[in-house]
């Protein structure tokens, strides 16, 4: 996600990088994060949503018994457009929501979600982007688990009623996945208020930092988003940020982290830069999977449409800003074995990768992992 917009929508890994200037934790001048970060677990890559709604127990082996006054409801998220933008996935009372309202919220390009807390009953589900907006009437732009996700999103066998979602204590309903954002009107009933997290306001990012992992905890927050130091410790059906473990480069950094809500993870690298002024945030990728680019991970160029059009390709470098000694199609797979390097270049954002085998590439064009 770059950081002016916050669009998100890539990476996760770990390994080592070359040495570069090491990060002070010195505070910084200008406006100061509010969350430390120490290290965080790595998250396991979101698995496959199941298809067909089924309720199954959840007991601990070692841990204690399962708390049977509660139940959860999990499944997945989708969108209408390309990004999968942050949501509120929440659950209301087939009673009313005087009955039982609960709710969870989805990061950037995360899919998976599962609602913990969720009193045995009966629920109708529903999704909204967040922050929330265009509420009129009680209700407000959203999607829905309804007869239409049961059909395929078929418009000729709908007529886009809430399916009744059955939550046992002790238990988790899942598949239950409201991706039907194709309501002839468009919107879904409103969650109440009291169900809807409200987050600290997010800071004015300052001219610069005096550590690289304070640039990333800055680069890390959002609206939507709580930065915590170790993602086991995000709050219940929040969603949060771990900025993770830091790998330094020449005049630049990254760090190999998670977000997501409950045990719903993705990978996020968070890259940082310095000069003269000090340390700068650059970007942050999350999806699932994981980080690239990084050392020690493939990943494949990848190049803009328009170029994708022209034929164009990559160039591959003899040093950051050196002389090109080749150019690579969308799509060559590629292998990272050293960096990063800060080195601006008016054409790129600056940050530069060794690709084994081959040369130095600007990060701009290496986004799409392989895995390990």
């Amino acid at each position: 996600m770059r950081l002016a917009t916050l669009a998100a929508f890539l990476l996760f890994a770990a390994c080592t990088g070359a040495a570069g200037p090491s990060a002070q934790s010195s505070s910084q001048p200008g406006a100061t994060p509010t969350a430390g970060v120490t290290s965080t677990q790595s998250p396991l890559p979101t698995g496959s949503p199941k298809t067909s709604p089924s309720t199954n127990p959840q007991p601990s082996p070692t841990g204690p018994p399962p708390d049977l006054t509660v139940g959860a409801i999990a499944g997945h998220t989708s969108s209408a457009a390309e990004v999968l933008f942050p949501q509120l996935v929440y659950a209301i009372s087939t009673g009313g929501a005087s009955n039982g309202a609960y709710s969870t919220e989805t990061v950037w390009s995360q899919s998976n979600y599962t609602i913990k807390g969720v009193r045995p009953g009966s629920y109708y589900v529903y999704t909204t982007n967040r922050p929330l907006h265009d509420q009129v009437g009680g209700r407000i732009l959203g999607a829905a688990y309804d007869d239409a996700v049961r059909c395929g999103l078929n418009v000729s066998c709908t007529s886009h009623k809430p399916i009744a979602v059955t939550v046992k204590g002790g238990a988790t309903t899942s598949a239950i996945d409201p991706i039907d954002w194709y309501i002839p009107d468009g919107r879904v009933p409103a969650p109440p208020p009291s169900i809807v997290p409200v987050h600290p306001a997010t800071p004015l990012p300052a001219s610069a930092y005096g550590s690289a992992r304070a640039a990333a905890i800055a680069a890390s927050m959002s609206p939507t988003t709580v930065v915590v130091g170790n993602i086991d410790s995000c709050p219940v059906n929040q969603g949060c940020t771990a900025v993770g473990f830091e790998i330094d480069g020449t005049e630049a950094a990254y760090f190999v982290g998670a977000s997501g809500s409950n045990a719903d993870l993705i990978g996020c690298g968070t890259y940082v830069f310095h000069n003269a002024s000090g340390w700068h945030g650059l970007i942050q990728s999350c999806r699932p999977g994981t980080v690239f680019p990084a050392v020690g991970r493939r990943g494949r160029a990848s190049l803009p449409f328009d170029s994708l059009a022209a034929g164009d390709c990559a160039n591959v470098r003899t040093a950051p800003k050196g002389r090109i000694v080749a150019c690579l199609r969308d799509g060559t797979v590629v292998g990272v074995d050293k960096g990063p390097v800060w080195a601006p270049m008016a054409s790129m954002d600056g940050m530069w990768w060794r690709i084994a085998g081959r040369g130095w590439m600007a990060d701009d064009y290496l986004r799409y992992h392989l895995g390990p």
